[in-house]
Formats: C-alpha cells, sequence, structure tokens
C-alpha cells in the first residue's frame, strides 16, 4: 500500500463552453508556472477577453490545502494603453476537451 501524497497547494485548470466542462489538476508548481504554461501550450488561439466569438473559457483555481482557501487565479491581457486582468482566458478554435488534451500534452513535456 502507498499513501497518497499532500501537497500545500494544487491548481484546478477548467476548460468550458456551454455544458461542455474538463478538469485537469496540477500541483508542485506556482502560479506563474501554471499561467505561462497555458500560454505556451495554446500560442496563437487566445481571443480578446470581451470578444463576441465561441471560445473556451480556462479558469485556473488556486487551492490551498493548509489554510483550506481556494482564489482564482488571475489573467493579465496587455494593450499598448492599458492592462486588463481578468479571471479567465479565452481560447477560439479549440473545444474543453482539445485544450485540456493539449495543457496535459505541455505538462507531461516539462
Amino acid at each position: 500500500m502507498i499513501i497518497k501524497p499532500t501537497y500545500e497547494k494544487s491548481y484546478l485548470i477548467r476548460f468550458s463552453r456551454g455544458k461542455d466542462v474538463q478538469t485537469t489538476e496540477v500541483v508542485d508548481a506556482t502560479a506563474e508556472d501554471v499561467r505561462v504554461l497555458i500560454c505556451n501550450a495554446l500560442k496563437g488561439h487566445f481571443a480578446h477577453p470581451q470578444a463576441k466569438v465561441a471560445a473556451t473559457k480556462i479558469v485556473v483555481l488556486e487551492v490551498d490545502h493548509v489554510r483550506k482557501k481556494s482564489s482564482i487565479s488571475k489573467f493579465i491581457y496587455q494593450n499598448k494603453e492599458r492592462v486588463i486582468e481578468k479571471d479567465f482566458a479565452l481560447v477560439f478554435n479549440l473545444s474543453p476537451r482539445q485544450v485540456r488534451i493539449e495543457i496535459e500534452k505541455a505538462i507531461r513535456q516539462c
């Protein structure tokens, strides 16, 4: 028998569009590592956060197992004039399942 290891923090990455919801859990990482991983794996597929297109929404939930708290990690969009912080990122031309597969593939390569 083996006892399941526990980590101080884990990150739930939730991909959703309509009723289709996919989830991946990442441990032994930081919030910045998760955001960089998502940005590098899906380069060229991001939509503006206020765009009116059919897109998959990505939300990163940080779960602290010691303090029993959770919070949403913010994504930062930069324009020439201003910086926008959103709770989500939008990815077009990929279904939630395809996005989850791409993220898990990128995690395995790290």
